[in-house]
C-alpha cells in the first residue's frame, strides 16, 4: 500500500499537467493559424484594393 500511494499522487499530479497543457497548446495553436490566416487575408484583400485603385487611375489617365 505504500508503494501505490506515491505513484497514485504522480498519476493525479502528472494527468491534470498533461490535460492543461495540451488545452493550451491547442487554444494558442488555433489562435496563432487564426491571426496568421487574417494577416495573409488582409494582405492579400489590401494587395488586391491597391491593384484596383492603382489600374482604376491608370485608366482615367488614359483616358482623359
Amino acid at each position: 500500500m505504500k508503494k501505490i500511494i506515491p505513484q497514485m499522487i504522480r498519476i493525479f499530479i502528472i494527468l491534470p499537467l498533461f490535460i492543461l497543457s495540451f488545452i493550451f497548446f491547442t487554444i494558442s495553436f488555433s489562435f496563432v493559424t487564426k491571426f496568421i490566416l487574417l494577416t495573409l487575408l488582409f494582405r492579400d484583400t489590401d494587395y488586391t484594393l491597391n491593384n484596383i485603385i492603382f489600374n482604376e487611375i491608370q485608366y482615367q489617365k488614359r483616358c482623359s
